[in-house]
C-alpha cells in the first residue's frame, strides 16, 4: 500500500512547531487522528482535521489563529476532514506532491482554553477597547457583527457569563473560571440551561434551544429565525437599517481621516449606506467592482425571487437595502439612485415584456419586494421629464389634467436645502408619511403601489411645516401618484 508525508500543524503554534507523520493512501481519517493522537498525547477522537496548503512563510495567518474568534476555514481557505465520509486519497489525491515548506494538514482540537480571548476578554471588563480583527474574505455590510462586539464589551463589564457563538466558528465561553472555546455547542448546553446566562448567536440558525438569555442576530433570512419565532415566546424584534449619510461621515471623520468626504459621498452615492464599501473599501478597487459585477447579472429573475437573494453570499442583495423602523416592519428601496437607474434601464432594454408583466400586477405579498422600487424610479423620471398628467380630485370626484414643466432634481437631506421649483426628493425615508416628493412652495407627491395606504394627519402637519414655504398663500396639493391598474380602485 503506497504512503504518504503530511507537514501538519496544532492550531495555535506557529510553523516551526510543525511536525511530519505518514499515512496510507487507503487508511481512513480516524487512522490518521489516531496517529496524530499517538505523536501529541491527546485523544483522537477530540482532533478536528483541516486540509490546508499554505505556505510556513505566512506567519501572521497562524499567528491569526490563536483566537478562536476566526475560523481555519476563513483565515486558511481548505476543507475539514469528515472521518465518516472519505479516506485519505479522497483529500490527497495522486497529484498530491509533498512540500516541507508547506503546512498540508492543520489540527484542531474539539475544546480548549483561548488564552488570547482571554486577555481581550480581561481587557473589555476594565472598560478598555481592543481592535478586533475581521476575517479577510468578511462581507459583512452595515454592522451587526460589531453589534455582537458591542454587547459583549457591554456584558464584560457587568461580568455576566457569556456564550458567544458565529457562523462557521466555534463555540466562545467567557466565564469567570476562563474563556473556553467549543467546536460543538452542545459541550455548552449545561451552561444554557441557565437563565443568568447570556447566549449571543450571530448569523447562525439557532437549533437548540434553552433558557439562556438569547440574543440572535441576523440578516433577514428567514431561515434563521422561523421555527426560534414559534417556539420561544414574547420575542422583541430590533431592527439594524442601512446608514444615513449623517452616520457615513461621522464615521469617515472619526475613524477614516485619510478619505475625502467628497469620496465617500460619491461611493455613498452609488452603495448606499453600507459602511464596508463607503469606507473600508472605498480605496479596493477589487471591491468597488462587485457592485457594477451583481449589477452585469441582473436579469428579470430578479423581478420574482427577489427575496431568495439575502444570502451574504450573493453580491446582488447589495442593490436593494431594506429599511426598518418602529412603525413599519420594512420598506424596500434600491440601494441608490445609481443603481436603480441601472437596473431599470437594464430591464426595459432586454426584458421589457417581463417587466410590463411585473407592474401589472398587484402588489401581493409574493411578488412585492421590488414593485414599490421599481415604480417610484419610473414615476419620478416621468415626473421629472415634465408632460401632462390625468388627476383625479378626492374632494370633487371630478377628472382634470396636471401640466409640469421639465424640472431639476435636487436631493436633500435637510429640509432647510429644499429650492423653490426645483423637484426635491429626501436622500432618506420618512417612513410614517411615505413622502417621495417635493416641489416647492405647494406641492407634494406620495407614490402608492398598494390598496390600502394610511396617512396620519398629524404627521403629515408635521411635514408641511418642515418642506413647504407657507408664506405661499396657495393651496397645498397632495398628489398620490399610483400606477394605472388601481385607478378604478382611488375613482371608487
Amino acid at each position: 500500500m503506497s504512503t504518504i508525508r503530511l507537514n501538519c500543524l496544532v492550531r495555535g503554534n506557529l510553523p516551526e512547531h510543525a511536525f511530519e507523520v505518514e499515512i496510507g493512501k487507503n487508511d481512513s481519517i480516524s487512522d490518521l487522528k489516531q496517529i496524530i493522537s499517538d505523536e501529541k498525547d491527546v485523544i483522537a477522537k477530540e482532533l478536528i482535521l483541516w486540509k490546508v496548503n499554505t505556505s510556513t512563510s505566512e506567519k501572521m495567518k497562524f499567528e491569526r489563529l490563536k483566537s478562536h474568534m476566526l475560523s481555519i476555514k476563513e483565515v486558511l481557505g481548505g476543507e475539514e476532514m469528515k472521518s465518516k465520509i472519505r479516506d485519505i486519497d479522497y483529500y490527497f489525491p495522486d497529484d498530491y506532491i509533498f512540500l516541507e515548506e508547506y503546512i498540508n494538514l492543520m489540527v484542531d482540537l474539539s475544546y480548549g482554553v483561548d488564552e488570547k480571548l482571554e486577555k481581550s476578554w480581561n481587557a473589555l471588563k476594565n472598560g478598555k477597547i481592543i481592535n478586533i480583527q475581521q476575517s479577510e474574505n468578511h462581507l459583512s455590510g452595515i454592522g451587526k457583527t460589531f453589534f455582537g462586539y458591542y454587547l459583549l464589551y457591554r456584558l464584560a463589564q457587568l461580568n455576566k457569563t457569556v456564550i458567544y457563538y458565529k457562523e462557521n466558528k466555534c463555540a466562545i465561553l467567557f466565564s469567570e473560571k476562563g474563556t473556553f472555546y467549543y467546536n460543538d455547542i452542545y459541550d455548552l448546553k449545561r451552561y444554557l440551561y441557565k437563565s443568568n446566562v447570556w447566549y449571543i448567536v450571530d448569523n447562525r440558525i439557532l437549533r437548540y434551544y434553552n433558557d439562556a438569555m438569547t440574543i440572535i442576530i441576523y440578516s433577514p433570512q428567514e431561515r434563521y429565525y422561523k421555527d426560534f419565532d414559534k417556539i420561544i415566546r414574547n420575542v422583541e424584534d430590533i431592527m439594524m437599517s442601512v446608514w444615513s449619510w449623517e452616520e457615513i461621515n461621522t464615521c469617515r471623520h472619526v475613524n477614516f481621516d485619510n478619505l475625502s468626504q467628497k469620496k465617500v459621498w460619491e461611493l455613498y452615492e452609488k452603495w448606499g449606506g453600507i459602511p464596508l464599501f463607503t469606507l473600508d473599501y472605498a480605496l479596493d478597487e477589487s471591491k468597488q467592482i462587485l457592485l457594477q459585477r451583481a449589477i452585469d447579472i441582473v436579469d428579470y429573475q430578479l423581478l420574482k425571487y427577489f427575496d431568495e437573494l439575502y444570502d451574504d453570499k450573493d453580491i446582488r442583495h447589495r442593490l436593494v437595502h431594506i429599511f426598518f423602523n418602529e412603525t413599519q416592519y420594512d420598506v424596500t428601496q434600491f440601494a441608490s439612485e445609481y443603481v436603480a437607474e441601472k437596473i431599470v434601464n437594464k430591464l426595459e432594454m432586454y426584458y421589457k415584456d417581463e417587466l410590463l408583466e411585473f407592474m401589472n400586477r398587484r402588489q401581493y405579498e409574493e411578488y412585492s419586494g421590488l414593485h414599490k422600487p421599481i415604480f417610484e424610479y419610473i414615476a419620478h423620471r416621468t415626473l421629472l421629464n415634465g408632460g401632462s398628467f390625468e388627476i383625479y380630485s378626492l374632494t370633487t370626484k371630478s377628472i382634470s389634467k396636471l401640466t409640469m414643466p421639465k424640472r431639476d432634481k435636487l436631493v436633500f437631506n435637510n429640509p432647510n436645502d429644499i429650492e423653490p421649483g426645483k423637484y426635491c426628493v429626501p436622500s432618506k425615508k420618512d417612513f410614517e408619511n411615505d413622502i417621495n416628493a417635493i416641489v416647492s412652495p405647494n406641492m407634494i407627491f406620495l407614490m402608492i403601489v398598494s390598496e390600502n395606504h394610511p396617512i396620519h394627519k398629524n404627521g403629515l402637519d408635521k411635514l408641511i411645516d418642515k418642506f413647504i414655504n407657507k408664506s405661499d398663500e396657495s393651496i397645498i396639493e397632495i398628489y398620490f401618484v399610483i400606477p394605472k391598474i388601481y385607478i378604478p380602485i382611488f375613482n371608487e
